[in-house]
């Protein structure tokens, strides 16, 4: 199950949008940004795997459980 899209803490230009088996996180804020999920993913174009993740500005990823 999926949900819109929502800002992640309050970040203006960072949304994060949950699905059932991970997160899709885009980051439009002018800045690179740092995010935290609640366990740990791995992200499918980085392949970077753990809890905190970093994006550039203007870059999104996809985070599978």
């Amino acid at each position: 199950m999926s949900k819109k899209a929502q800002p992640y803490e309050d970040t203006e230009g960072l949304f994060i949008r949950e699905f059932t088996n991970g997160w899709a996180v885009y980051n439009r804020s002018g800045k690179e940004q740092d995010i935290q999920l609640p366990v740990q993913a791995t992200g499918v174009a980085s392949g970077t795997t753990g809890v905190n993740h970093t994006l550039s500005d203007l870059d999104g990823e996809i985070y599978l459980k």
